[in-house]
Formats: C-alpha cells, sequence, structure tokens
C-alpha cells in the first residue's frame, strides 16, 4: 500500500499505473451507475424497450443449441432477425458464455459487468491518451476522469448498454497517434475482430479510424505499398469472416427497414446543447433523438476552449506539422462530421434539408442514426482541447487547471447522470412484470402442447412484444414477438399472409400458440374451427389450434371465450353482438366512449370511433340501434358519420330510445373498417336537468349487426 501512495514508485512500474487508472475507472462506475445492474439475478432493469432486447437475446441464444454460423439464433425472432447481433446482446460475451449456459444461474444478465467494464476500459485508454499529452502522472489520471465523465458515453449505460463500449473510440484514436507503430498491425486486427462483435455502429466508426491511420502509414513511408495491400485484404477477409460467424448476413440487405437517414442527425448545437446535461447551461431546442445525436462536452471541457484555440493559434507551425502526420485521420474526422450532420441540416429548431439521389440516401440509411458517427470526431476534440490546454503550460499551473477543469466536469454533467441513475435504480428495484400476469392454469396445460409462441401479425417491436417474448423464454419455446436493430421486411410479410392463410383455411400450426391483436380478433374469429380454442386470457388474445381435443387441459371459463361473449357469427361471415361489454369495448369501440353499461355504451365528447373487420371484395352494410341524449329543452342529436375517413351521411336523432342507422359499406381492401360519428350538439346531463353528471354524451349504442353482402 505504502508503494502505490509513491509517485516516484508508480511512475517506475506500468502496471501500478494501469491499475490505479482502471481502479479510476471502477469507482466512478459506484458513483455514476451503482451496483445493482451487477447482480446477474436482477433482471427487472430489463424489462422494457433496448434493454429488454439486449437481455433477451441473450437468454435464447444460451438456451439454444451451436448452430451454424455461431451467431444464428432462430428461436428470438424467427421471421424477424435470426442473429444475436441484431438483438445488440454483445456476441463477444454471449459466445464465451454460452459454453457455460447450463452451469449460469436462471435468470443471469451480464449487462451491468459489461458496462462496469466500459467504464474501466475508458479509464484504461484514456489513460494511455494522456500519455501523449504529458508524462506527469497527476494531470494523467485527472485527464481519465474527464475522458470518463463524457456525456455521449455516459448516457448509454441504462439504454443501449453495447453503445457503452466508447472505449474502442479511444483504442482506434491512440492507435492513430502514438508514435511508436510496434505491432500496429496486429492490435488494429484484434480492435476491428473485437468491435465487431460489439456493435456495428462501433465496427463503422473502428474501420473508418483503421483506413485512416493505414494511409497516413503509407504516406509518410512508415510501411510499403505491398504490405498495405496486404494488410487491408487480411484484414477484410479476416472482418468478413468474423461478420459471417457472428451472423450479420442473415438479414440481407433488401430486407432491411427504410428509416429516415437525417432523422437522427448531429444538430449543429450539439457541442453546446446540455439537453438536461447542466446545471448552467439551458437546453436549446433540437429535432435529434435524444441518446443518438447527442454530443455535449460538458462545461469543463466548454470553458477550456478559449485556451485551447488561443494556444494552438500561437503554435500554428506545429498544429501544421501535426495535421500532416496525420492527413487522411483529420479528413476522416471531417467526413464523418459531414455525414452526421446529414443531408438534412439541423441548426436548434431550423432544419434545411438538401435533396440526394435515392439510391445514395438508401445506402445512407444504414446509418440512420447518423448522429453516432460523429463520436470518434467528439473524442478528437477533446483529446485536442486537453493537448492544448495543458502541453506548454508551467507544471504546476497545469495540474491546479486540469483539475479544477475536472471537478466543474463532473459536478456540471451530474445534472444528468444522476437522473439517469435513479431512473436505472428504481427499475432495478421494481417489480418484474412480465411473467407474473400470467396466472390462468391454461398457461401450465399449453407449456406441452405448444413449442412457437407466435404473433399471428408479426411486427419488429409490436405491441406488449416484450412480454410474449418473456413468456416464451421462461416457457423454453421460440417466438416471433421481438424487437431487433435490422429485421428482414420481407419475410415478415410473408409471414403475416402465410399465416392469414391458415386461419382461414383451417390449417393451423398444430404446435404454435397464437396471439392477436385486437384489430385481428373480428377479422379471423369467422374462420375459428369449433376444436380450435379463441379466448381472451391474462388480457391476451389467444389462439390455440385443436385445444377442445385435449382430454387432460382444462377447461377455459366461458366469459373468457371471445366467440361466445363478444359476437354471434353468420354462415356468411356476418356477426351482431348480443351485449355490449367491457371485452368489446376493446376490440370495437376503440375511442371517443364512455365504459359500458348493462344496456350498451355512450359516446363522449364530439368525436367518437369503431373499428370493424373489412374483407376483401365484399360490401357489407352496418345496422347500428342506439338510443339519444334528448329532451323538450334539447330535442336532437344531429350525427355526422364517416367511413374511412370520408363522410357517409348525417342522421338526425330525434327518439330517445330504438333509433337505427344503417350505413352501407363499399367493397374495400382494408383489413379494417373504421366508422368515425362526430357529434354537432353534445349535451350534458347535468344541462338537462337529469342529474349530475357532466359528461359530453350525444348517443348510447344498444347493439350492432355487421352483415355481409353477396
Amino acid at each position: 500500500m505504502k508503494n502505490f501512495l509513491d509517485l516516484k514508485w508508480i511512475s517506475s512500474h506500468p502496471i501500478a499505473q494501469f491499475s490505479i487508472a482502471i481502479a479510476l475507472g471502477a469507482i466512478i462506475f459506484f458513483v455514476v451507475v451503482g451496483p445493482q445492474t451487477l447482480d446477474f439475478h436482477n433482471i427487472s432493469w430489463l424489462q422494457v424497450g433496448d434493454p429488454a432486447t439486449h437481455y433477451l437475446g441473450w437468454a435464447f441464444f444460451r438456451d439454444d443449441t451451436w448452430r451454424f454460423p455461431i451467431g444464428l439464433n432462430p428461436h428470438f425472432g424467427s421471421e424477424i432477425a435470426t442473429s444475436i447481433i441484431f438483438s445488440d446482446s454483445i456476441p463477444l460475451i454471449a459466445f464465451l458464455l454460452k459454453p457455460f449456459g447450463s452451469l449460469l444461474p436462471q435468470p443471469f444478465q451480464y449487462l451491468g459487468l459489461w458496462v462496469l467494464v466500459c467504464f474501466c476500459f475508458q479509464a484504461f485508454f484514456g489513460f494511455q491518451l494522456s500519455k501523449i499529452i504529458t508524462t506527469d502522472l497527476w494531470i494523467r489520471y485527472a485527464i481519465v476522469i474527464i475522458f470518463i465523465f463524457s456525456p455521449p458515453m455516459l448516457a448509454r449505460f441504462g439504454e443501449t448498454t453495447s453503445l457503452c463500449a466508447h472505449f474502442l473510440i479511444l483504442a482506434a484514436l491512440y492507435l492513430n497517434l502514438r508514435s511508436n507503430n510496434d505491432r500496429q498491425s496486429l492490435w488494429w486486427i484484434l480492435l476491428l475482430t473485437i468491435s465487431v462483435l460489439v456493435h456495428f455502429y462501433i465496427f463503422v466508426l473502428i474501420l473508418a479510424l483503421w483506413l485512416a491511420d493505414l494511409a497516413d502509414r503509407l504516406r509518410c513511408s512508415i510501411i510499403s505499398t505491398k504490405f498495405f495491400l496486404m494488410e487491408i485484404v487480411l484484414g477484410i477477409f479476416l472482418i468478413l469472416v468474423v461478420m459471417w460467424q457472428a451472423g450479420y448476413f442473415s438479414v440481407p440487405v433488401d430486407g432491411l427497414p427504410l428509416g429516415a437517414y437525417g432523422e437522427d442527425a448531429l444538430n449543429l448545437n450539439a457541442l453546446f446543447n446540455p439537453a438536461g446535461w447542466s446545471y448552467v447551461f439551458p437546453s436549446t431546442p433540437y429535432f435529434y433523438h435524444a441518446v443518438a445525436g447527442f454530443n455535449y462536452l460538458g462545461l469543463g471541457l466548454l470553458l477550456v476552449m478559449p485556451m485551447t484555440f488561443i494556444m494552438a493559434w500561437r503554435h500554428l507551425g506545429c498544429v501544421y506539422r501535426h495535421t500532416q502526420s496525420h492527413l487522411f485521420l483529420v479528413l476522416a474526422l471531417l467526413l464523418m462530421t459531414s455525414f452526421s450532420i446529414s443531408n438534412t441540416i439541423h441548426v436548434g429548431s431550423l432544419i434545411v434539408s438538401i435533396a440526394l439521389p435515392t439510391e445514395l440516401t438508401k445506402l445512407a440509411t444504414i446509418f440512420r442514426a447518423s448522429g453516432r458517427i460523429f463520436w470518434p470526431v467528439y473524442y478528437a476534440i477533446v483529446f485536442f482541447c486537453l493537448y492544448w490546454a495543458f502541453k506548454k503550460l508551467q507544471l504546476n499551473r497545469a495540474r491546479v487547471l486540469v483539475y479544477l477543469i475536472a471537478i466543474i466536469q463532473v459536478a456540471d454533467t451530474s445534472a444528468g447522470w444522476l437522473k439517469s441513475k435513479a431512473e436505472l435504480n428504481h427499475r432495478a428495484q421494481s417489480e418484474f412484470q412480465h411473467i407474473n400476469r400470467f396466472q390462468s392454469s391454461f398457461w401450465q396445460d399449453a407449456r406441452s402442447r405448444y413449442h412457437l409462441y407466435k404473433k399471428l401479425t408479426p411486427l419488429n417491436q409490436s405491441t406488449d412484444w416484450e412480454t410474449l417474448a418473456y413468456l416464451a423464454q421462461a416457457n423454453k419455446s421460440a417466438t416471433n414477438s421481438a424487437y431487433f436493430a435490422r429485421a428482414n421486411q420481407n419475410k415478415l410479410s410473408l409471414e403475416a399472409q402465410l399465416n392469414s392463410q391458415r386461419i382461414i383455411s383451417g390449417k393451423l400450426e398444430p404446435s404454435a400458440l397464437y396471439f392477436l391483436e385486437n384489430r385481428d380478433v373480428f377479422r379471423y374469429a369467422p374462420y375459428i374451427k369449433e376444436s380450435d380454442l379463441l379466448a381472451f386470457i391474462d388480457g391476451m388474445n389467444v389462439l390455440a389450434p385443436n385445444w377442445h381435443d385435449c382430454a387432460t387441459c382444462r377447461p377455459i371459463a366461458t366469459e373468457n371465450l371471445i366467440k361466445h361473449t363478444i359476437a354471434v357469427f353468420n354462415d356468411d361471415g356476418g356477426f351482431q353482438f348480443p351485449g355490449i361489454n367491457t371485452q368489446l369495448a376493446n376490440y370495437v369501440f376503440i375511442s371517443g366512449w364512455a365504459r359500458p353499461e348493462a344496456w350498451g355504451i355512450w359516446s363522449e365528447g364530439r368525436y367518437s370511433e369503431i373499428a370493424l373487420p373489412g374483407f376483401l371484395n365484399q360490401g357489407a352494410f352496418l345496422r347500428i340501434k342506439a338510443r339519444a341524449l334528448i329532451n323538450q329543452r334539447h330535442p336532437n342529436q344531429v350525427v355526422e358519420v364517416f367511413v374511412n375517413g370520408k363522410h357517409n351521411q348525417r342522421v338526425i336523432l330525434a327518439e330517445n330510445e330504438n333509433n337505427q342507422i344503417l350505413i352501407t359499406l363499399p367493397k374495400s381492401v382494408a383489413s379494417e373498417v373504421r366508422i368515425g360519428f362526430a357529434f354537432s350538439n353534445p349535451v350534458t346531463p347535468n344541462a338537462l336537468g337529469l342529474g349530475d353528471d357532466t359528461r359530453q354524451l350525444s348517443i348510447g349504442i344498444t347493439s350492432l349487426e355487421y352483415q355481409l353482402l353477396d
């Protein structure tokens, strides 16, 4: 311990220096993040959104057999994506732990540990970069603190944890800037391999920095043209092999979703816009993703910038020589800046768009969160500021200044990371909800009968996808309920068509348990066979093939059977509702309605809407029986009726009971017909002297009949 307090001894022992830097990173992790996420059993903070897909990708991958390529993960996502790389589950760690999957406890998550590793290596490579600036250990450790308290990195720790790996960017910058090129090619190959197994965006940034360094080494005659070509060929070959095994090529390029390049671009005020991460600077308007385009420098670095420019101006010759030595690095950083800004230029709340050729836009869309591409430039700016602020200063002044800057940086950014920490700890301490909601005995019986949990209409990140995915994982079953960074849209569309054909033809997969969205219930309910079960169980619409043929399965309560409790279906595909209840309100009365009552349901407000199934090339009529809120003081209710947004008719209701509204529906290719009611003169019962009810009411629907036409 005495030696570790002796700076002279530490100065002569590199391992001690690095150990202190790594320990500093770990300490900052516990201050900024806290220990909650290090509990391997705790998955409460991974229940929704990005964290859920990161964990579930690993959980399904762990339980599956080894496949080839080894990154394939078909049990999670099925038709959506088939690789662990697209769930951002950090394949580097998943590959290392999968052989020990049977020995690890259930559940087991490594994402919290990964964030700790990122903090430690951010400190390690920050310490390496500081060596280029100064040899003074006091200053170097202060620089480590500044690199760790980089808001773009800290903003990731509770969300997309794989993108906490900013230390890989620091490592790449260090390889570019260091004077010693010993084993340069080997370190680059290792760095590229690690990055490609962490996250695609990180890999692209490392790839660009590698090519820049390679070009600079060739330009400065450090390597020959032959060696240059050999490193490129070998590097690209190894990268492609690793990408192939990780499963990058499991989703074809033509199946990728076409997002909008420029939506998540870099705002030109990003370096100065704290977006809630500063007590001093106010957040200014911006139109970029709160995390993807977030690149706030921090008050400490902003304060040192004037000194940086003054010192750089005084030593322009030195700046020029450094630029000449790293010309391709500078060019790469300029290109990354341009790409991150995109063709949709954001200056605060001002947006200027520049048209690009369609094919170029499609290609750029692969990196639609283009604000992330700025990260190497961000760290180059940090390095530039620290280099020129302290390089020429007297030692004692430099020490005082750098620690003052570090303290200000920590204090200022705490406006953001303290909130993130509190939110993360709240999630980590919350109850795990997904599996707890499934209380019905149905799930125990279904577990042995069905091995594939399918959304009837699969989507990437569908409604409540996490709940179904967690249920499937707990039951060791495959599922198409998932969320991925990239999805095969062609397969999604094909699977939706196949499922529709299966249900209409009565040829459902016997081992698949289907889950329907509300909008699909009435569309497909007429085609359900007598042996199949269509029920509303624990908040989910479930279709279980051949359920009624199961002699050992426990019966389902009548009130849970959708076909029996909501609608009576005719042989020709039409249906009528015997009564209006809560389930019917969920499926049909989608907006602008009060709670169902024993007799029916009131409209509420000036506009109400119902949704009913549409059928290909068949017209239909809808008969609505309704009461109206009228009396002598308010003799009628005027209703404008709309079908799929187009005006259909005007109806004036002048009877308290038994009013009828007949609506003829044209042939439609839409899977859903929306009937809208705009009320010209809603009124409150209180205004009519009918009690204390202050709701704005117009009509009360008592029954619906939906009949298909020949």
